[in-house]
């Protein structure tokens, strides 16, 4: 998504997509919510509407397909072998994002010292992530003046 609006169509910039990803971070359904604020962003109410639809809809019907082919195949051998072969993929997927969103949100000490340390302190402790994103942003309020 980074890549699209920033880079490509430049809708965006990286600050204002880092921005968009830690306010769609303090809710349930990130990715729904940073769609509508670049659908927003773009083209106000309409275009929240359509980024929603075109993000939610070929999820949703794809989950629901694999969900019942999940519980139908319940119990082959294949099925637990799948699943632990995902977990690099999912790992990596989620090591991409971050990177790039680093890209546009860390641009000074302080921001690439709060990133460490909300980093380490989510990987190292059970600490609520809103709670982290919230201290993050207060931390930045208060340092960036």
């Amino acid at each position: 998504m980074h890549a699209d609006v920033v880079e490509h169509l430049h809708w965006i910039d990286a600050e204002q997509f880092s921005r968009f990803v830690a306010l769609a971070m303090l809710a349930p359904g990130p990715l729904l919510n940073i769609g509508a604020l670049i659908g927003f962003a773009v083209a106000g109410l309409p275009g929240a509407a359509v980024a929603i639809a075109a993000l939610y809809l070929p999820a949703a019907l794809i989950v629901f397909a694999v969900g019942r082919m999940w519980q139908r195949f319940a119990g082959h051998p294949w099925r637990e072998r799948f699943a632990r072969g995902l977990a690099p993929v999912v790992l990596g997927l989620f090591w991409a994002g971050v990177f790039a969103i680093a890209r546009g949100g860390v641009s000074e000490p302080i921001t690439l010292g709060i990133a460490l340390t909300v980093g380490i302190l989510a990987v190292a402790t059970k600490l609520n992530q809103a709670l982290l994103v919230v201290g993050a942003a207060a931390v930045a309020v208060v340092g960036l003046r």
